[in-house]
């Protein structure tokens, strides 16, 4: 019996973002499954972190080259496409879409960022109608569902690292309370608030040590950071993080991560996953994504009156008892809510409505 083909069309390639590690997941979890005739087209355009959004001669070039991959496109293939609300990106995106419509295609995107509610014309409803719409967060998915009906909520999940293995937390034995910044640094992912809170801890009693992963993204932060490594021998810095087992490594031995993001500024950040899955309670400023895990007591919102944070890592710092039982509620809420098997077959459902 002759599968269905199932173009899959996703950022694969490019900078290290929450976008293409899902869709690097996902990806590899339909192969596996062999249910379709997978055929992967690489969306990705973006070359490094301040190439996004931007238009270039060669992002036209490349989008030939993408439609041309669609040529082949017929009646009743199903196509799951990667929708970027803004950008260049978007305008290619509606041209696949026209592209898959004229085909008469099976069609569902997945929107990954926020901002499409915001481009609800007559235009882009004429070009989405019967499109099937992924959303990530109960906020962007009641949004875009007021303008286009036919949007499902499949929150993200990643597979587990630790294939279901009871997490081990042991007593704390360092003195010094960890905290993990693991996101590239900007100030939409919250430098300035990452500086203030690194010069109210200099002040203040107790052993810390801030230990930050991520790419920095343009030169005048650079010269920030740099300024901060020589002042402050309590901060580290490991630059991006790509392997696995070095991320998880970091997830596992600290004592907090730390999400420092412009309130509402994240849609659905793996980090908080990540975190949970190795049993890392959440410092995080106000996002939509983190609300259920602060009702759950796995996580706690921070605001820049960082007397707050610091009462409640002393808290726990004193005791290593506590923070070993926090630790072990937060592996167990990842296994409760964060099925990736649960999450395939959701969007696989969807699919091929």
């Amino acid at each position: 019996m002759n599968k269905q083909n199932l173009y899959f069309c996703f950022p694969l390639s490019g900078p290290n973002n929450g976008v293409k590690v899902i869709s690097t997941y996902i990806h590899d979890a339909f192969k596996k499954q062999d249910v379709f005739n997978l055929i992967t087209i690489d969306t990705a355009q973006a070359k490094g972190f301040d190439n996004f959004g931007s238009l270039s001669l060669n992002k036209i070039l490349q989008t030939f080259t993408l439609l041309s991959s669609l040529s082949k496109l017929k009646k009743g293939d199903v196509v799951y496409l990667n929708l970027t609300p803004k950008g260049f990106a978007f305008y290619r995106d509606l041209i696949m879409l026209c592209l898959c419509k004229l085909k008469n295609c099976n069609v569902t995107t997945h929107v990954h960022a926020n901002g499409l509610e915001e481009r609800c014309n007559v235009f882009t409803r004429f070009i989405l109608k019967k499109v099937n719409i992924i959303a990530i967060n109960q906020s962007q998915y009641t949004k875009i569902r007021n303008c286009h009906k036919r949007t499902f909520l499949v929150p993200n999940a990643l597979p587990d690292y630790y294939n279901g293995s009871e997490l081990v937390a042991n007593l704390k034995t360092h003195k010094k309370t960890k905290l993990l910044f693991f996101s590239n640094l900007s100030k939409e992912k919250g430098l300035d608030r990452l500086v203030g809170l690194i010069k109210f801890l200099d002040d203040k009693e107790g052993d810390y040590e801030i230990n930050i992963c991520g790419g920095i993204l343009t030169k005048e932060h650079q010269n920030i950071f740099v300024a901060l490594k020589e002042q402050y021998p309590f901060i580290n810095y490991y630059g991006p993080i790509k392997e696995d087992q070095s991320k998880f490594d970091f997830l596992s031995t600290n004592d907090f991560l730390l999400l420092l993001s412009d309130s509402g500024y994240e849609v659905s950040p793996l980090v908080y996953i990540e975190a949970l899955m190795s049993g890392l309670p959440i410092l995080t400023t106000a996002q939509e994504a983190a609300n259920s895990i602060i009702e759950s007591g796995c996580a706690f919102e921070v605001t820049e009156d960082y007397e707050e944070l610091y009462k409640l890592t002393s808290k726990f710092g004193q005791s290593s008892q506590d923070l070993k039982d926090l630790k072990m509620k937060c592996r167990a809420l990842y296994l409760k809510n964060y099925s990736f098997e649960k999450f395939i077959a959701h969007i696989v459902t969807i699919i091929l409505k």
